[in-house]
C-alpha cells in the first residue's frame, strides 16, 4: 500500500454502516449516504505498532506483549479481526511459540492456538507505515474490504498514531467502500498472486475481471447523457489490465477526452454546469 503525509484534517461522521457484504467476503462498510470525492470517511486512531523484523520470534513476544497490555475493548476488536491460516509463515509462528518463554515456561497446546489467532490476525490486518520495518494494527481500518480499483485511499502516520480515509471519487449511497490491499498499479497476476498468498482469496473486482477503470467509464456515462448516446456506446469497455506507463497514458489522455466533450456539450448557465459535474461523479 503508499502512504503519502498526513494532512491536517477535521473529525469525520464515518458515513458508512458495517453489515454483510455477501458473497463469501465476510462483513464490509457500505455508504449511508452520497459520499463527495476528497470527503473524510473515516479518522481512527492506534498505537498497536511493532517492528516488522525477520525474526519470527521476536516478533511473536512483542506481539503477545502488546495484546495483554492492552485494554479489554482493544482486545475485543483484535479478536473480531479475520485472520489467514494458510499462509506458508504460519510453521514459522508455531515454532516460535512453542518454544520456552523468557520466564522458563511453555505454552500449552491450548495456548499456542490462541496466540496464534492472535498473531495471525495482526498479520493479514495490519497496515504499513511511514517508519521503516513498522507494522501498524488498525482494527476499525480492517472493516474495509479489497478492491483493486479501490473508491477509498487511505494514509496514515505512527507518529500521530491516525489513520485516514477519503473518497477517491463520488460514491452512492449504499456502495461498498473499499480500499487496496495491494498497490493497484501492479500488474494483475501480481496482484492476484500477493491477495492469494497474505489474504486467502482470489479478487474479482471489476479491474480483474474485465480490466474495467469505474472513474473513466463512469465520465463515459456522463458523456453518453449528454450527447443523448443511451444504448449506443453503452456495451463500450476500457481495458486497463496492461498498468504500465503507456497503460497510464492512454488512461489520462481518455479521461482529458471525455472530460472536454463532457464541457463542450453542456449549455452555458450555472444549473447545466452544475449538472455536468453531477454527470461527471455518477
Amino acid at each position: 500500500m503508499s502512504h503519502t503525509k498526513l494532512s491536517d484534517i477535521s473529525d469525520t461522521d464515518n458515513p458508512y454502516e458495517v453489515r454483510e457484504a455477501g458473497e463469501g467476503r465476510g462483513m464490509g462498510c457500505f455508504a449511508t449516504r452520497d459520499i463527495k470525492p476528497g470527503e473524510t470517511v473515516m479518522i481512527t486512531f492506534s498505537d498497536l505498532h511493532v517492528d516488522d523484523i525477520d525474526s519470527f520470534e521476536t516478533k511473536t513476544n512483542g506481539l503477545i506483549e502488546l495484546y495483554e497490555k492492552s485494554e479489554e475493548s482493544v482486545r475485543q476488536g483484535w479478536d473480531a479481526l479475520f485472520a489467514h491460516y494458510e499462509t506458508p509463515k504460519i510453521k514459522c509462528y508455531v515454532r516460535a511459540l512453542e518454544k520456552q518463554r523468557p520466564d522458563g515456561t511453555y505454552f500449552t497446546p491450548e495456548e499456542v492456538k490462541k496466540w496464534l489467532g492472535v498473531v495471525l490476525k495482526f498479520d493479514s490486518n495490519n497496515f504499513g507505515s511511514d517508519r521503516e520495518d513498522v507494522a501498524v494494527l488498525y482494527p476499525e481500518a480492517s472493516r474495509f474490504n479489497h478492491s483493486c480499483d479501490p473508491n477509498l485511499d487511505w494514509e496514515n502516520s505512527t507518529y500521530t498514531e491516525r489513520w485516514v480515509a477519503r473518497a477517491n471519487r463520488h460514491i452512492a449511497t449504499g456502495e461498498e467502500l473499499t480500499i487496496a490491499y495491494t498497490p493497484p498499479h501492479e500488474e494483475c497476476e501480481t496482484r492476484k498472486a500477493d491477495l492469494q498468498k497474505d489474504w486467502g482469496f482470489q479478487c474479482d473486482c471489476p479491474k480483474c475481471t474485465e480490466g474495467l477503470d469505474l472513474y473513466t467509464t463512469s465520465l463515459q456515462r456522463a458523456r453518453d447523457i449528454l450527447y443523448g448516446l443511451d444504448g449506443v456506446r453503452e456495451s463500450r469497455r476500457y481495458d486497463h489490465r496492461r498498468n504500465d506507463i503507456q497503460e497510464l497514458a492512454d488512461r489520462c489522455r481518455i479521461r482529458t477526452t471525455l472530460l472536454k466533450e463532457i464541457v463542450d456539450r453542456t449549455p452555458e448557465g450555472e444549473d447545466h454546469k452544475w449538472r455536468a459535474r453531477q454527470y461527471a461523479m455518477a
